[in-house]
């Protein structure tokens, strides 16, 4: 099935951007759609959630949309070192040709397009501020883009302060700046941390959000893995078919939870996590290769078996981050 059938035309060959406005949380799905916070070692495998695939996939249309590190690649110490799976790849490009799927990662678009190498996947980089469908197809966070003198001098900033903190590396990305800490000793992070609220007193601009083992500087705008799974939806199906739409999403990391909360009432959220953390997610797993586990099976026992509703008897539009999500 091509790939163009699952996604928004924007505009012209050389429309790079899509102006936005207006509250970017009203994208957001409404408070009392959102069940309470479960602890992850309380949810049930996701090998339970078969059942209720197959009872719903028929009829609806089904997206999935996955993190990259922790979810699709093994947690590495070294941003560099989270290389795809040959055998992950190929499970993904078999999903891609039955249903959308969307790749929404902290890293920069261009990193994790890199890394997955298939042209069949939408690609949601920095959280979603950076969206790509294809080569033509594009979607920028004006907000983001007006962050950027910002982010750049922020990161300056971090440099000098912490370049000689053993353990402690920066990674440079376009719409945020990341402050690794996952090998420094415990005792440093005080002084990180200080660096990095003495920066942000600065740049009301700006915000700290919290991920495994990273500190990230980001815009100052409500837009998050949510926002950016519901934009992509909108794209795929439209506001009034919505209901019709089955979208799954799996993610190991604090920043993934945003999502989780969005698929939490209509569609099936799954943490990849061994740990014990609340979560919006419905149902867990441990690792890659148990996420490699359940997209084989959901390809062989759901996919191939049930097939889900043509994306192609949906009309796509152009959305807005004020479209409502609930």
């Amino acid at each position: 099935m091509a790939f163009e059938r699952f996604w928004l035309e924007v505009g012209a060959d050389e429309i790079e951007r899509v102006q936005v406005s207006g509250d970017s949380r009203s994208i957001q799905p409404a408070q009392n759609e959102v069940k309470p916070l479960q602890t992850i070692q309380a949810l049930p495998h996701a090998s339970q959630a078969f059942a209720r695939l197959l009872q719903e996939v028929p009829g609806k249309a089904v997206a999935i949309f996955l993190d990259y590190d922790g979810t699709l690649s093994p947690l590495a110490d070294q941003p560099e070192q989270a290389e795809l799976a040959p055998a992950m790849r190929t499970t993904l490009r078999r999903l891609a040709v039955r249903c959308p799927v969307g790749i929404i990662s902290g890293r920069d678009r261009e990193d994790v397009e890199r890394l997955v190498q298939l042209d069949s996947v939408i690609y949601a980089g920095c959280h979603g501020f950076d969206i790509m469908g294809s080569k033509r197809y594009r979607f920028r966070h004006e907000e983001g883009v007006h962050a950027l003198p910002a982010l750049r001098q922020a990161e300056v900033q971090l440099r000098r302060h912490l370049q000689g903190v053993e353990g402690v590396f920066l990674e440079q990305k376009k719409f945020s700046v990341a402050v690794h800490y996952r090998l420094t000793h415990s005792q440093n992070l005080p002084m990180v941390q200080e660096v990095i609220e003495s920066i942000l007193a600065h740049q009301p601009h700006l915000q700290k959000i919290e991920g495994l083992c990273v500190y990230e500087l980001r815009p100052r705008v409500a837009w998050d893995k949510g926002a950016a799974l519901w934009w992509i939806l909108q794209a795929l199906s439209g506001q009034r078919q919505r209901e019709e739409v089955l979208p799954l999403y799996l993610g190991d990391d604090l920043t993934d939870e945003a999502a989780l909360r969005v698929v939490q009432e209509r569609g099936l959220g799954i943490v990849v996590n061994e740990g014990d953390r609340p979560t919006y997610a419905q149902y867990r797993l441990a690792s890659p290769d148990e996420v490699k586990l359940f997209l084989d099976r959901l390809c062989d026992e759901v996919l191939d078996q049930h097939i889900s509703r043509d994306w192609g008897e949906f009309q796509t539009h152009e959305p807005s981050v004020t479209d409502e999500g609930g």
